[in-house]
């Protein structure tokens, strides 16, 4: 996706409500997604990080293999992933597909979240096959999104392609967020959600799928993150995906998804 950065009223609104989760607190978040897992070293990562940030990373362990880190107290930017990434040695990092667009707090928050992505074997190597062919990148916009009302109450917002007559693997995700420690319900989408996803889309939402999520880090860069590792895990076991959505009352007000069908961005 292009980066594109649309400023909007919400640039110039900082103000939090009392059930709002915190924008990133300054601690940054890389997925080790599942897709990839078997091109990680994340014992190894992890054995590093005792040494040289103690105290001050946490790593959550997935089922697939993979996970997701918080470096807490990140560095700034240009130093920013260097200890998740081993000085670029292990793997490099990338955005995550689905934050572009944003506004100021958006902007901030996708610079907080990323994807550690391994330095796949050159296709020369996989066609004399000297080397596996590398697995397919997910093609999935994932992003989080303010939603104003919400009192505290989190949700994730699951849309299959327009071509996908049924949303597979409904229930299994339930337990994919269950391994990072989020409580994952399904429930209708309906009420404040409704009205705040108006005009996002253009089609009917009768197969979108709605779970309310509780438990995980009160942090939204954190729930990010985790959505991501379960939206990616989930597109490598079903391809219908289009894309999936934290909808949050989150602090600074970060929107992405409003702007991707914006006319001057078409």
């Amino acid at each position: 996706m292009t980066h594109l950065r649309l400023h909007q009223p919400e640039d110039e609104d900082d103000s939090t409500s009392p059930g709002s989760l915190r924008l990133h607190g300054g601690c940054a978040f890389v997925v080790y997604p599942s897709y990839c897992a078997s091109y990680f070293d994340t014992d190894g990562l992890v054995s590093a990080l005792k040494k040289t940030r103690a105290g001050r990373f946490r790593f959550w362990e997935d089922f697939a293999g993979g996970g997701v880190l918080e470096l807490i107290d990140a560095e700034s930017d240009g130093e920013r992933w260097r200890p998740a990434t081993g000085n670029y040695r292990w793997c490099s990092v990338e955005r995550i597909d689905g934050l572009n667009c944003g506004n100021r707090a958006g902007e901030d928050l996708a610079s907080y979240v990323a994807y550690a992505l391994p330095d796949f074997p050159p296709p020369i190597a996989v066609k004399m096959g000297l080397a596996d062919r590398p697995p397919k990148k997910p093609t999935i916009g994932v992003s989080a999104e303010h939603i104003d009302g919400l009192s505290g109450e989190r949700f994730c917002l699951v849309v299959p392609r327009q071509v996908s007559k049924v949303c597979k693997h409904q229930n299994s995700a339930i337990d994919w967020f269950g391994a990072l420690g989020i409580k994952a319900k399904k429930c209708p989408l309906s009420g404040q959600l409704t009205s705040g996803i108006a005009g996002w889309y253009d089609r009917s939402l009768d197969k979108m799928l709605v779970y309310q999520l509780s438990g995980g880090e009160e942090n939204a860069a954190w729930q990010l993150a985790a959505t991501s590792y379960v939206a990616t895990h989930w597109w490598t076991k079903w391809r219908g995906l289009e894309s999936v959505h934290l909808l949050a009352d989150i602090q600074g007000k970060p929107v992405f998804r409003p702007n991707w069908t914006n006319p001057m961005y078409r």
